[in-house]
């Protein structure tokens, strides 16, 4: 009886050991984070998950902002700084750093983008 445990034991222990090789990714997934945007080491990525955080707030708030206006006012805001003058935001944020906001007034489209030097 001790020999079937055993047995039992160690081919349960043994049976994940041996199964196919996984396989890689035929393609690189897109980074998730601006700091791997960036292509920093994963040793200081996550100094920068609260720079991350405040990225996606931000952008989250500036969305909002603008479908508020949207409803609002039955157009699209001519500029970022109009959610201000019109009080929808109290100040636009900040965009962190190597990043700028992109807005375009016609269709209402607005987005966190890399900047160009």
């Amino acid at each position: 009886m001790r020999n079937l445990i055993a047995f039992l034991l160690l081919a349960v222990t043994f049976s994940g050991c041996f199964g196919e090789p996984k396989s890689e990714p035929s393609e690189k997934e897109p980074p998730k984070s601006m700091a791997e945007k960036r292509g920093m080491d994963p040793v200081s990525t996550p100094i920068y998950a609260g720079e991350d955080a405040k990225a996606k707030i931000d952008k989250a708030v500036l969305g909002n902002a603008i479908h508020a206006f949207q409803e609002q006012e039955s157009r699209n805001p001519s500029s970022l700084q109009e959610l201000v003058e019109k009080k929808y935001i109290a100040a636009l944020p900040k965009a962190p750093v190597g990043y700028q906001f992109s807005y375009d007034p016609q269709s209402g489209a607005f987005d966190m983008v890399l900047k160009k030097d």
